[in-house]
């Protein structure tokens, strides 16, 4: 959660020269008072829906970009859009139909703007993370964490990223 790991947030030297920041898992409710999160130079933007799930993304307030919510039973999505990129952060409930969430996913992506994608896609079944990546990639994206390199404790790849930017400049 948010509230339990907000001084490792806030005393990690990385993440405070970043101009956006990602975090899954916030364990934050509807409409929850935000105040103790505020970071100066940054704005939050929050998708939630109960404990246990939730998405926030901290922008730097110089950095020109519109954020947008999408909260649905399964899924929490910020996406923020630029002028050069976009940057999506996702939460899928453990448990669900995956093909749903896909939808809802790729329903925000713009396959011809370089995008990253991160996030939480709480699939520790092999079929249907399988589903998740070819789904991507069949959309111009790669996986930056391999299906077969774990991101939980148990074994499982339940954390990823991904892009459509095959070049750094």
């Amino acid at each position: 959660s948010i509230k339990k790991h907000y001084s490792d947030l806030v005393s990690n030297v990385s993440l405070n020269s970043a101009d956006i920041i990602c975090l899954q898992e916030t364990w934050l409710v509807k409409n929850q008072d935000l105040a103790f999160m505020k970071r100066e130079s940054y704005s939050i933007t929050t998708a939630s829906n109960g404990f246990g799930s939730g998405v926030m993304m901290y922008t730097k307030n110089d950095l020109q970009g519109t954020p947008t919510c999408l909260i649905t039973e399964t899924s929490q999505i910020i996406k923020l859009d630029t002028l050069n990129y976009d940057v999506i952060t996702v939460y899928f409930w453990s448990n669900t139909a995956i093909d749903d969430n896909i939808v809802t996913l790729k329903s925000v992506i713009n396959p011809t703007k370089p995008t990253y994608i991160c996030g939480d896609f709480n699939s520790n079944n092999a079929t249907k993370l399988e589903k998740l990546f070819v789904s991507l990639n069949d959309i111009g994206f790669i996986a930056l964490i391999k299906s077969n390199q774990p991101t939980h404790e148990f074994g499982c790849t339940l954390d990823n990223l991904f892009t459509n930017v095959t070049t750094m400049d």
